[in-house]
């Protein structure tokens, strides 16, 4: 089993202090997703990572946006740079920004004054049940006003984390096509709704849609969110599929930790991964854990 370094390409970290909305109250969508979470209602700090990743080999971390600072998402930016100067961590920051707003380029350039941002994350699930909506909108990805924000990713040399659900995978490819330049992350393994036999395959066949662009890849991450404690050996058979669609050097590992800590800690959630690509080959492992997340997210 791989007992190399490993790169996190998922967390989070956050003061309460900072304005977090969903931590602040119970949120009866985010409840109806993934059950009670009041275990997060607490401040999440970078030291708090590395003690929760103690002994695991985590050498490096991405953080991913977490909604702080809601009138301001630079200053998420300023405040986790700070972390990361402090202690370490997160090596790589994936930014908010709005990218239909009209003045989303000042926003831009205002992350990358920051020396650890990698990228762009504006979630886009959007289903038919209103409790699983993490926006307002169905249509963004074909939206001309949001693509413009999306064609001035590759001008700051950012690529962009793109949440979805699987269903949605079409217009994520269109999206792709439409700008080859630009490293498009499909987070959670694309998050499958539908976790019966049928719906494996149709999310199968969504990956191999989206694994067909050269500029796609493929986040190993959020399997608690997800999969809410589903029978391990079920979970193995969805990771093991996303490498065949994908492959190695296009796949990496991200723990979703905090949240994924309402169903798993991080040390059986790091083994349930482990476990899953134990039959490959230690470079095949390497890049799964390691080598995919130092390119791609240039860290």
């Amino acid at each position: 089993m791989y007992s190399g370094p490993v790169i996190d390409t998922h967390m989070h970290l956050w003061d309460l202090a900072n304005g977090y909305e969903w931590l602040s109250h119970n949120d009866a969508n985010f409840e109806r997703l993934f059950g009670n979470y009041d275990s997060l209602k607490r401040n999440f700090l970078a030291p708090d990572y590395t003690a929760m990743t103690r002994d695991c080999n985590v050498v490096k971390s991405v953080h991913v946006q977490a909604f702080g600072f809601p009138d301001s998402p630079v200053e998420e930016t300023a405040w986790l740079q700070g972390q990361a100067d402090q202690y370490g961590y997160p090596q790589g920051i994936v930014a908010y920004a709005t990218l239909t707003h009209p003045d989303v380029e000042e926003t831009l350039r205002q992350h990358c004054t920051f020396a650890n941002v990698r990228g762009i994350r504006m979630p886009l699930n959007y289903a038919k049940e209103a409790w699983r909506r993490m926006t307002d909108r169905a249509d963004y990805m074909r939206d001309a006003q949001w693509r413009r924000g999306f064609a001035l990713l590759s001008d700051y040399g950012l690529s962009f984390d793109l949440q979805m659900y699987d269903h949605q995978a079409a217009e994520a490819v269109a999206l792709a096509q439409r700008f080859p330049e630009t490293t498009i992350i499909i987070e959670h393994l694309a998050w499958a709704l539908d976790l019966s036999s049928a719906g494996f395959d149709q999310w199968r066949q969504h990956l191999r849609a989206l694994s067909q662009c050269s500029n796609v890849f493929l986040k190993l991450s959020g399997i608690g969110c997800v999969f809410r404690g589903s029978d391990p050996g079920w979970i193995r058979q969805w990771l093991q599929q996303a490498v065949s669609c994908f492959g190695p050097k296009r796949c990496m590992f991200g723990s979703n930790c905090p949240p994924d800590t309402i169903f798993y800690d991080f040390k059986t959630l790091l083994r349930m991964y482990m476990e899953a690509f134990a039959d490959y080959s230690p470079d095949e492992q390497e890049a799964i854990f390691c080598g995919t997340a130092q390119r791609i997210y240039r860290l």
